[in-house]
């Protein structure tokens, strides 16, 4: 946690504001590997914060880098079919449905 934060909990407050919501809690993000400090930290949902985990898989589509839970929302794509158009030899992105496959 940074110094500033352990110094003073209105500090605190004041980066960060007040918690939204009961449901809320304090997450690392961007970089779950980082400090608790202003410009990491955020107040997250815990599906949120399920997807900032180091665990998750992450594509990248045309230079965008999301985990690919956000991806199979984003394309309707079933993650069983994102999996079996993998195994046939397509590209993460034209498993997506985002790019069509060369012939």
């Amino acid at each position: 946690m940074c110094e500033r934060w352990r110094r003073s909990f209105q500090d605190f407050i004041d980066d960060m504001g007040q918690r939204p919501s009961p449901e809320h809690t304090l997450d690392r993000y961007p970089d779950n590997n980082g400090n608790y400090e202003p410009g990491n930290c955020r107040w997250a949902t815990r599906t949120e914060q399920n997807r900032n985990t180091r665990a998750n898989r992450y594509v990248t589509v045309d230079d965008i880098t999301k985990p690919l839970h956000e991806w199979l929302v984003l394309t309707k794509t079933n993650g069983n079919t994102f999996y079996r158009r993998l195994r046939r030899g397509l590209s993460e992105a034209e498993a997506l449905g985002l790019h069509r496959p060369k012939l």
